[in-house]
């Protein structure tokens, strides 16, 4: 079987289509040679629909679409069946009105996808049932299934949306939302994908464009897809379309997630003449050990943060949501847990837009629970109903991490994210003057200033590094005491940069100096250390090494292997020939992988005593699963974690993480500086028990001999017989 380009087969061709005011349309439109020639008065003469607030297409010809192995598959035809139920039995039905659904013709298609493309699909009507099986493993490839009426269905879909955003833009109706499968953001102009064969959105936002753009104003489109997948198809399909913008929230973990790959990157923003059209908000930046569900907090967060303020910058004449509902709790595919009111409301804040001119068509969502649950909240909405209330919300600072770095790449190209502020290479350019401004970034000033500080105050050593590479990227952030190769007791201490509090007046964007102030956590190991006299390596990792010539930043995976290099660095130049009978290893923040790194690899491992890591939501460091020290470091560390970070759960309560994560300690708190500050006296008395531990008396049973007994881990209870 190949999958090339052919005719149409006639046994398609004498598929009937039902006569409905929708088929009038299509037959109008195929008598014309072409849809771009269509003109505003033959628009007038397409048939009129009734006014109303909210409509919606169904039909149950779309679940003629399903695999035909045994197994199952998550976009089944039960989907939709799920939908009808809930939205009937809650009278929603009897709301709304109905728009016929008809089948999309070649020139809709074509408006994004390729001949070949709708060949390609438009053949699948001809396989055999033999045939889809015998080339399972081929369509599997692309994640897809195929049925004999799966290229019928797929038109059907478009079809549907199609006839809702007409009546949208004649505006006839307010609103709409198009129960519709299959799903269609991840095919792309040449390819079916991941259960998707044609790009429903992608096609209406052209076909209004089009045949609406002059007689009715629609020149701007919005399409905002919430599907937890990236919608690659869609923004394949506009990536330098300067009149359709493209916000997508995605789950993506670095690009491990599906649709894999750099394409959900923050950093991808358009190009051409569409730059700055192509907004991606993914959850999780780079790829990690654990995935930290996002739900109704995290979604409003990044709404209101960055794609209101996107979308009232761009101020669309026409809204379309890729509403997908595997973001949902208790889906099996997305894993988030975004609930029905969650949903509610972000379906509220979009009404607000271009007139309240809003499409909804489903994309994704497998859960059927989920979806019976979740689309009617949002028709509610559609209908006019307030949201309904919600508990008390809290963000993850995973999130606030991965939107703040959107808001950064975004504030290029929208104002409104940046609240007016001049970017640095603007201010350097000058204008024309003959001697422009100079700029210094304020993390090298507080590097500077850090310096001096504990010079100063502690008589701490700058130390230059030997290596190019390193001493760029970590200037002035490597200091050591005068004693650092004979004390007897050596501290290595790798920290973040602390926190800057700063007061702006938010018209003119200056920073009241008088009102701002550092947060240095690191201080109070620096007056421990020096108060007992112990060496100590105070190495401020920064979270995100800037170039000081250029305004990029480095990937982190490539921060990570920096810190490594420059903890081993440390360990050899320093540690290697310390005289030190004691090593104390304290992570603070990012720090803490670097030197488990230290403890996976380097020499002179005996020595260490104690290793302490105070971190945030971050995956903590692990221990070489095939390393002979597990038993040591279950004993011989403290690691401290908010009490909300997702290693707590069953397996902490079971006592099964210590060999591999080691001693770990929930806490009240969530940010390390915080964290650090709590549980300091705690801290101090953990590496006392282990540069110090506890000699019992002789024993009558030892002979006179004193046996040393291991001291108990924090925070564990200790059963003592009676």
């Amino acid at each position: 079987m190949e999958f090339l380009a052919s005719p149409t087969p006639p046994s398609l061709a004498l598929v009937p289509v039902s006569q409905s005011l929708s088929e009038q349309h299509a037959t109008a439109l195929l008598g014309a040679p072409s849809l771009r020639e269509i003109t505003p008065d033959q628009i007038k003469t397409f048939p009129r629909l009734p006014r109303s607030r909210t409509a919606y297409c169904y039909a149950t010809r779309m679940k003629l679409h399903r695999t035909l192995v045994e197994s199952e598959h998550c976009e089944k035809p039960e989907r939709l069946e799920a939908i009808w139920d809930a939205i009937s039995g809650q009278g929603l039905v009897r709301r709304m009105n109905r728009i016929q659904v008809r089948e999309a013709i070649e020139q809709e298609v074509k408006l994004v996808h390729s001949e070949l493309h709708w060949n390609n699909v438009i053949n699948m009507a001809t396989y055999s049932y033999e045939q889809i099986i015998e080339n399972r493993e081929f369509f599997e490839r692309l994640s897809l299934y195929v049925h004999p009426q799966t290229a019928l269905c797929a038109r059907l879909s478009l079809g549907g949306a199609l006839e809702c955003a007409r009546a949208l833009a004649e505006e006839r109706y307010m609103n709409a939302f198009a129960i519709i499968r299959p799903p269609g953001h991840h095919a792309e102009p040449e390819d079916a994908m991941g259960f998707c064969f044609f790009n429903n959105v992608a096609v209406v936002a052209k076909y209004v464009q089009l045949l609406y753009g002059e007689s009715k104003g629609i020149k701007k489109v919005l399409i905002l897809d919430w599907d937890v997948h990236h919608g690659n198809g869609t923004q394949k399909a506009f990536y330098d379309d300067p009149s359709i913008l493209y916000i997508s929230l995605h789950r993506h973990e670095g690009g491990t997630f599906y649709p894999n790959g750099p394409a959900g990157n923050a950093d991808k923003c358009g190009e051409g003449e569409g730059i700055g059209m192509n907004v991606n908000i993914p959850w999780g930046q780079t790829e990690t050990a654990y995935w930290y569900p996002r739900g109704d907090a995290d979604y409003i967060y990044a709404f209101q943060q960055v794609v209101m303020p996107i979308a009232y910058e761009f101020n669309p004449d026409f809204v379309i949501i890729s509403a997908g509902y595997d973001a949902a709790d208790g889906d099996p595919l997305g894993q988030c847990s975004i609930t029905p009111a969650g949903y509610a409301h972000l379906t509220h804040m979009m009404c607000a837009l271009a007139g309240g001119k809003l499409l909804m068509c489903l994309e994704g969502g497998y859960s059927l629970e989920a979806l019976a649950a979740s689309v009617p909240e949002c028709i509610k909405v559609l209908l006019g109903d307030l949201p309904p209330r919600m508990g008390a919300q809290k963000v993850l600072t995973k999130t606030v991490e991965d939107v703040e770095a959107v808001k950064r790449v975004q504030a290029k190209w929208w104002s409104n994210l940046t609240g007016g502020m001049e970017r640095r290479e603007d201010v350097e350019m000058g204008d024309g003057v003959e001697m422009p401004l100079m700029t210094t970034d304020v993390t090298s000033a507080l590097i500077a200033w850090r310096t001096h500080e504990l010079w100063k105050e502690y008589d701490m050593i700058d130390v230059p590094l030997n290596d190019e590479k390193l001493d760029n990227a970590f200037k002035h952030q490597v200091l050591c005491t005068e004693d650092v190769y004979s004390a007897d007791t050596l501290v290595l201490f790798m920290h973040d940069m602390g926190n800057l509090r700063a007061e702006v007046n938010q018209i003119s964007l200056e920073t009241d100096v008088e009102k701002s102030y550092i947060i240095d956590p690191s201080k109070a190991v620096l007056k421990w250390a020096k108060r007992r006299n112990y060496g100590l390596i105070d190495v401020n990792v920064v979270a995100r090494t800037n170039s000081l010539k250029e305004s990029t930043v480095l990937p982190r995976n490539e921060e990570k292997k920096m810190e490594i290099k420059l903890a081993k660095y440390i360990w050899k130049q320093f540690v290697g020939l310390a005289r030190a009978t004691k090593l104390v290893l304290i992570g603070h923040g990012t720090g803490g992988n670097a030197l488990m790194n230290i403890l996976n690899t380097e020499p002179r491992r005996n020595k260490v005593k104690a290793c302490v890591f105070v971190l945030g939501f971050e995956p903590p460091p692990t221990l070489d699963p095939y390393s002979p020290e597990k038993e040591w470091y279950k004993n011989n560390s403290l690691v401290i974690l908010p009490r909300g970070h997702d290693l707590l759960g069953e397996r902490y309560l079971a006592g099964k993480l210590h060999r591999k994560y080691g001693n770990v300690k929930a806490s009240d708190e969530e940010r390390p500086i915080r964290i650090l500050y709590l549980h300091w006296e705690e801290i101090q008395e953990f590496i006392k028990s282990r540069l110090f531990p506890p000699t019992p008396p002789p024993d009558e049973n030892t002979n006179g001999f004193s046996v040393t007994v291991p001291p108990p881990i924090l925070g564990t209870r200790v059963n003592v017989a009676a």
